[in-house]
C-alpha cells in the first residue's frame, strides 16, 4: 500500500501555525482504515497487508518560515540567508537552528510522535485471516504491516538535499524524531537520487515528485534544487521579515492580535498576492 502527502508546512510558529497533532491522529486513523481495507484483495479474500510506505513528498518541514534566519544581519561575520555559501560553517548552524526550532515546537511534538509510531509499527494493527479468508475480529491477536516513511524535498526544505558532514548530523536528528526509513544521505528532489524509493513507486506503477520543478519562481532550471530562488528571497525578507519590522516598529502602537494575523501571511496562495 502507497500513501502520498506532501506540503505539510511544519513550522516553529514564528509565522504561520503548524498544523495540530489532532490532524496526526485522525492521519494515523484514515491510515489504519484504508490498510484495513486494502487487506480484501481481487479475489475477494482478506489478507492483511504486510508493507505500507508513505512518500511524504516535499514541504513537511519548513525551515525557510522560520525568523531564526532574521538573527543575522548584513555586514556581520555569521550573516547567512538560505541564498549565500551553503558550504560555510554558519549556513548549516542556522539550518540546525531553524530545525530544531520546529522539531520542538509545542505544536509539533505530538504530531512527530504519532509519525514516529507509525514507523515503529504500534499504531496500525489489523485483524488476522481466518482459513476462509476473512478478518478475524474476535482473535486477540494482531497483524503490524511494516511502515516505511520515505522523505523528498521540495522548495520550502531543499536545504536537506545538500551535501556534507554539518548536514548528514541534521538530517540524523529529523530521521530520528519522525521515524523515517531515509539514511543520513542527503534526501532527494528527484527520483533518480533515491534508487530505493523509485523502487517502491515502481512496483506501484507511480511516478512522483514535487512540483516545484514546474515553477521559475521556486526552482532554477540552471542550478538544480541545491540553490536558492527568488521565492526564497520573497519568503525570506518579505514574508518573514514584514510582521517582524511592524512589531519593531509599531508593536507599542498596534493590539496584539493585529501582530499575529500579521505572521500568517505566508499562508497567503500564491505567495505573490500576498500584498493584495
Amino acid at each position: 500500500m502507497l500513501v502520498i502527502v506532501s506540503d505539510l508546512h511544519l513550522g516553529d510558529g514564528t509565522t504561520a501555525a503548524s498544523i495540530p497533532p489532532s490532524a496526526f491522529h485522525l492521519f494515523a486513523n484514515r491510515l489504519r482504515e484504508m490498510a484495513y481495507f486494502a487487506s480484501f484483495r481481487k479475489d475477494g479474500a482478506y489478507r492483511p497487508i504486510t508493507e505500507l510506505d508513505v512518500l511524504l513528498l516535499g514541504d513537511i518541514l519548513d525551515p525557510i518560515h522560520s525568523t531564526v534566519w532574521l538573527d543575522t544581519h548584513p555586514g556581520a561575520v555569521n550573516f547567512v540567508r538560505p541564498w549565500t555559501d551553503s558550504t560555510s560553517p554558519f549556513f548549516a548552524r542556522k539550518l540546525a537552528a531553524a530545525t530544531q526550532s520546529i522539531l520542538d515546537h509545542q505544536l509539533n511534538r505530538e504530531s512527530f510522535a504519532v509519525l514516529k509510531r507509525l514507523a515503529a509499527g504500534t499504531e496500525i494493527r489489523l485483524p488476522p485471516a481466518t482459513a476462509n479468508g476473512r478478518p478475524d475480529m474476535q482473535s486477540n491477536e494482531r497483524v503490524s504491516p511494516v511502515v516505511r516513511l520515505h522523505y523528498m524535498v521540495g522548495n520550502h526544505d531543499w536545504y536537506y538535499g545538500l551535501q556534507g558532514p554539518a548536514f548528514d548530523a541534521i538530517r540524523r536528528t529529523v530521521i530520528d524524531r519522525l521515524g523515517l526509513h531515509n539514511t543520513p544521505a542527503p534526501f532527494p528532489s528527484d527520483l533518480g537520487e533515491a534508487p530505493e524509493i523509485a523502487e517502491v513507486l515502481r512496483r506501484y506503477q507511480v511516478y512522483a515528485r514535487h512540483g516545484d520543478i514546474y515553477d521559475k519562481f521556486n526552482y532554477s532550471q540552471e542550478r538544480g534544487r541545491n540553490s536558492a530562488t527568488l521565492g526564497d528571497v520573497f519568503a525570506m525578507e518579505v514574508l518573514n521579515r514584514f510582521p517582524v519590522e511592524v512589531e519593531n516598529r509599531f508593536g507599542n502602537q498596534l493590539p496584539k492580535p493585529i501582530i499575529d494575523s500579521l505572521r500568517r501571511i505566508t499562508n497567503v496562495r500564491p505567495a505573490l498576492a500576498t500584498s493584495l
